[in-house]
């Protein structure tokens, strides 16, 4: 939080006040306002609700979350906190993509 102040001064109440929300009461909202006010956004969900993504499109979400990173590697921990999971999450979703298609070139062998 500190390090985002720096760059914003003029928020350093705000954030604290929206940290502190998250901290004891934390709620859909105030976890978009944080996300507004440090310009974080594409927070990824890690659950498994969601369809795998094609393939190009994996490759295609890995590739914008690489970006990404470097681009949020200059800002705060948080940032490059999310940054990573986003990576991670990206990497993940297309290793599965590659699985299934690994079992389906074996299924399709025997």
């Amino acid at each position: 939080m500190e390090a985002y102040t720096v760059h914003r001064p003029d928020q350093e109440q705000t954030l604290l006040a929206v940290a502190d929300q998250l901290r004891h009461s934390p709620s859909l909202s105030t976890c978009k306002v944080a996300e507004a006010l440090l310009g974080i956004t594409d927070v990824p969900g890690e659950l498994w609700h969601d369809p795998l993504p094609p393939s190009a499109a994996g490759e295609r979400l890995l590739s914008v979350a690489i970006d990404r990173l470097s681009v949020d590697w200059s800002l705060t921990n948080l940032h490059k906190l999310v940054a990573l999971r986003r990576v991670a999450w990206a990497a993940s979703q297309l290793a599965r993509v590659v699985e299934k298609s690994l079992d389906e070139d074996a299924r399709s062998r025997k």
